[in-house]
C-alpha cells in the first residue's frame, strides 16, 4: 500500500476537547477527524463532504507526535453579540466582554501517514503536498491558529495481518 507522508506544525493548537465548556482543555494531537479536515482543504473538499471522503473504511490515518507537548494557558476575549446586544459599555448585570481561560498547545509539530483506496484521492493529496499548495487555508484547531506543511515522501509499506 502506498503511504503519503508529510509534517505539519504552527505556532500554537488548540483540539477542544468535546467534555470542556467553560474553561477549554486541549488535546494533545489532532482528532482523526480534525486531520480529515486538514486532508480535505487540501484538496478542495465540501465540509459537509470530507468525513465521507476521508471515511474509516476509505482512508487510514497515523499521527505522530515531533515536538515535545507544550500546555500553556492564555485568555481568549469573548464578545457578546447576541439580540443585538453588543454596546461598548456595561449592560445591567452582563458586561460586552467576557475573558475565557483556554489551554493551548505551544509549538506543536506533528507528522502524518495517509493511506487511501482511491487512487485520484490520494493523488490529488500527493499533489499539492508536494506543490505546497492548498484549496483552503488550513489550522490546528481554532482558525486564528493558522498552520504550516511540507512533503517528506510517498512510500510503499507492505501490510501484515495479526501475529506476522
Amino acid at each position: 500500500m502506498k503511504v503519503l507522508i508529510f509534517d505539519i506544525w504552527g505556532d500554537f493548537a488548540h483540539f477542544k476537547k468535546f467534555y470542556t465548556t467553560s474553561s477549554p482543555l486541549t488535546f494533545s494531537f489532532p482528532p482523526p477527524p480534525t486531520v480529515k479536515g486538514i486532508l480535505g482543504a487540501i484538496i478542495g473538499c465540501d465540509k459537509n463532504s470530507y468525513l465521507d471522503t476521508f471515511s474509516s473504511d476509505k482512508c487510514n490515518i497515523a499521527i505522530q507526535i515531533l515536538n515535545p507537548i507544550k500546555k500553556i494557558r492564555l485568555g481568549l476575549n469573548h464578545i457578546n453579540t447576541k439580540d443585538n446586544f453588543w454596546r461598548p459599555t456595561k449592560k445591567g448585570l452582563h458586561e460586552a466582554r467576557t475573558q475565557i481561560p483556554a489551554e493551548f498547545i505551544k509549538d506543536p509539530a506533528y507528522r502524518i501517514y495517509v493511506t487511501h483506496k482511491e487512487e485520484e484521492t490520494f493523488n490529488a493529496l500527493l499533489k499539492n503536498i508536494r506543490s505546497h499548495k492548498t484549496f483552503f487555508t488550513i489550522s490546528l484547531g481554532l482558525s486564528e491558529l493558522l498552520a504550516d506543511f511540507s512533503y517528506v515522501g510517498d512510500m510503499e509499506f507492505e501490510e501484515f495481518g495479526e501475529g506476522e
